[in-house]
């Protein structure tokens, strides 16, 4: 088989790599804010002490005050939808949009925040609150009052004439007076 050595086939493109734009190698260095305001500039630099400086009590400290900023989140979330949620799912959806922050950190290297850490956080609440798994999907909730009635149903049966539920052991509808053919 012979080697092409360069040439080109009428109709080939020939790309050049000095042509293509160059992607970026770890250059991403992550915003310093000099005099931070703003929960969102304290935790841009809190990230850039701990990429660049490698300070992990800054990753505490994004850890704790992104929990503070997803409660702020969901409440202002409930306020705006008016759905239920009690306190400790309320305290579970902030805690898990905080971890899932720093587990980006740890996980993968070359992660940075470059803009907004709040937008960043909103979206992981919005994640946290409204997307459901499959093994979210297979649990309900019931009422106690359905469970006792349920516990109630497990013996009956339906009429064939009128299909009012009858119980098991009846012979006798009591709603058409139809007898029942005993199983």
């Amino acid at each position: 088989m012979k080697k092409n050595c360069g040439k080109t086939n009428p109709g080939q493109l020939v790309l050049f790599e000095e042509l293509l734009p160059q992607k970026k190698q770890d250059s991403c260095v992550p915003p310093h804010i000099r005099n931070p305001r703003t929960d969102n500039d304290k935790l841009l630099n809190y990230q850039y002490d701990y990429l660049c400086n490698g300070n992990t009590q800054a990753l505490a400290e994004i850890y704790n005050m992104s929990v503070l900023v997803c409660q702020k989140l969901i409440a202002t979330e409930h306020k705006r939808k008016g759905f239920y949620i009690d306190h400790d799912l309320f305290e579970e959806k902030a805690h898990a949009a905080a971890a899932y922050v720093i587990c980006q950190y740890l996980e993968t290297k070359s992660f940075v925040i470059e803009k907004s850490f709040i937008g960043y956080l909103y979206l992981r609440v919005q994640h946290e609150l409204y997307y459901r798994t499959a093994a979210d999907t297979l649990v309900s909730f019931v009422d106690a009052d359905d469970l006792r009635m349920l516990d109630k149903c497990i013996d009956v049966h339906e009429c064939p004439c009128c299909h009012h539920v009858i119980e098991i052991n009846e012979v006798i509808c009591r709603h058409c007076g139809i007898q029942l053919e005993v199983l």
